[in-house]
């Protein structure tokens, strides 16, 4: 009798942890993931965009083929690796879409609609950079003045020496 009470108390027991299995608490604490950094380098780089500038750089190698449309900056052939085959893509956003409405819908967003507002703004340079950490050209006036007069005389005198022959 008393071996039968503790197969039943055994049974409800073992009953018991099968119904809370996985719902308590874990041995790894949440988010330990984030903090490897192996991890943050790949999840922040899986999915990156294109930069400002280089969607800016596109854009003015554009205009200077005489291309009008900013849709047609950048032309892909047919890829099946791509959304859409390449062929729904959007120059301001730099992202590919899968068809011509989903590109039409992503035109209407908030989120196009603030890239564009920071396309309009100048681009940012190398030269610009270089300013805002202080590194600027200072242009010194020269040493000696009447000696870089005179090379720079001697330096027009050859050329025209060239030019004639």
């Amino acid at each position: 009798l008393l071996s039968l009470f503790r197969r039943r108390a055994l049974a409800a027991e073992v009953d018991a942890t099968a119904a809370t299995m996985g719902t308590g608490k874990s041995a790894r604490k949440k988010g330990i993931a984030s903090k490897k950094k192996e991890y943050k380098r790949g999840h922040d780089m899986k999915r990156r965009g294109r930069d400002l500038d280089q969607i800016q750089d596109d854009i003015k190698m554009a205009a200077a083929r005489g291309v009008s449309e900013v849709s047609k900056a950048r032309v892909f052939k047919f890829d099946d690796d791509l959304p859409g085959g390449g062929q729904f893509y959007c120059v301001e956003t730099g992202k590919h879409f899968i068809s011509a409405d989903a590109l039409t819908k992503h035109k209407k967003s908030r989120m196009y609609r603030r890239r564009l507002q920071e396309l309009k703004e100048e681009q940012y340079t190398q030269g610009v950079s270089d300013l805002a950490s202080g590194k600027s050209k200072e242009v010194l006036p020269p040493a000696h003045p009447e000696l870089a007069a005179k090379k720079n005389r001697r330096g027009a005198a050859d050329e025209s020496t060239m030019d004639q022959s």
